[in-house]
């Protein structure tokens, strides 16, 4: 074990953990966190916060910033994706993967404000992207907000509500905005941006969110009196990493503890 052992690997078990569960600050608390358990990954930090989910239930979240806090303008004559803005996270691209990968949910707030007939996805006469962000694998996301992954749409367009039937509202030709949250773990977290398409008397002003990821872990204990029992389910893993943390305790010499087969039969894993 390394002295980092006992951090907790989220926020929902440093939230499990504590003796006195008053009510979190609104803004959160900064909590630092091993999402290895004490292995070569060095902790990081994250903020904690009480917040509701789609279901609006309560539930601790880890949230991951960036150092974006504010929005970012552009106007005056730019080109296509040359403005260029790096979203500093302050972990590394393991770490990032890691996280995103070890929770059942991630998401991150988009907002795409445009002025003076800026356009977002159907920029000039090739009618292309003005604007577009890169993803923690060094790919261009092409959507905005929760609208399908490199559809060049936005998320008014998945619920038919985009000005003048466009694909985004920031592609009718009015003063208007395109915003919502990415759930997509392929596209998370936005890790920059490439901005332009405006003029002298147009503009753009875009927010991006922090990195917010749920249930990472259940803590509920199960005990079992025979010990041919068992608990079966079926898990679709997007990684070829996954984490596994289990607390037991034996009342027999010998017991199977975890058992995974893929889906093909070809891999497996024991524990006992």
């Amino acid at each position: 074990m390394t002295k980092d052992a006992n951090l907790p690997r989220s926020c929902e078990e440093w939230w499990s953990s504590r003796s006195n569960r008053t009510r979190l600050p609104v803004a959160g608390k900064n909590v630092t966190i091993d999402l290895d358990g004490g292995g070569p990954m060095k902790p990081m930090t994250v903020t904690c916060k009480m917040m509701k989910d789609d279901m609006g239930v309560d539930v601790i979240s880890t949230i991951l910033q960036h150092d974006l806090r504010r929005p970012i303008f552009v106007t005056g004559d730019n080109n296509p994706g040359v403005v260029r803005k790096s979203l500093i996270y302050g972990v590394s691209t393991e770490q990032m993967d890691r996280l995103v990968e070890g929770f059942e949910s991630c998401s991150q707030y988009m907002r795409f404000s445009c002025r003076g007939g800026a356009r977002l996805m159907t920029q000039g006469d090739e009618r292309s992207p003005s604007s577009w962000y890169a993803t923690r694998s060094d790919k261009h996301g092409l959507q905005w907000g929760d609208a399908p992954p490199y559809s060049r749409m936005c998320s008014c367009a998945t619920n038919g509500t985009c000005l003048h039937n466009r694909m985004c509202n920031c592609d009718s030709g009015e003063d208007a905005t395109d915003d919502g949250v990415n759930p997509y773990a392929q596209l998370l977290p936005v890790t920059g941006l490439f901005l332009g398409g405006t003029t002298k008397s147009s503009s753009i002003e875009v927010e991006i969110g922090p990195l917010i990821c749920n249930r990472r872990a259940s803590f509920e204990a199960v005990t079992f009196s025979d010990r041919n029992a068992r608990i079966t389910g079926v898990r679709t893993l997007s990684s070829r990493t996954f984490d596994l943390w289990l607390q037991a305790k034996f009342a027999h010499s010998q017991m199977s503890l975890f058992t995974w087969e893929s889906s093909d039969s070809l891999h497996w894993l024991h524990l006992y």
